[in-house]
């Protein structure tokens, strides 16, 4: 089993953007199974004083076998 994270965020005046992405794996060897998910986000911010722009986006995926199902979703 292992994986990771990633947070990576960036602040200029009344812009900020953020971004993460993760991984993580899990294999057993009797029987021999693997499961696997990634996936990235990434947001953008504008703040004004009277207004406020948010927009995400976000795909992630699972890998799984010995049957290699995928699935994937992506959100906008």
């Amino acid at each position: 089993m292992g994986g990771g994270h990633l947070h990576v965020q960036i602040n200029v005046g009344p812009v900020s953007a953020y971004l993460d992405a993760y991984a993580d794996f899990l294999i057993t060897y009797k029987p021999f199974h693997y499961l696997a998910g990634m996936g990235v986000d990434v947001g953008v911010t504008f703040d004004a004083d009277w207004w406020i722009v948010h927009v995400v986006s976000s795909l992630s995926f699972i890998i799984l076998k010995p049957e290699l199902t995928l699935a994937i979703a992506y959100f906008l």
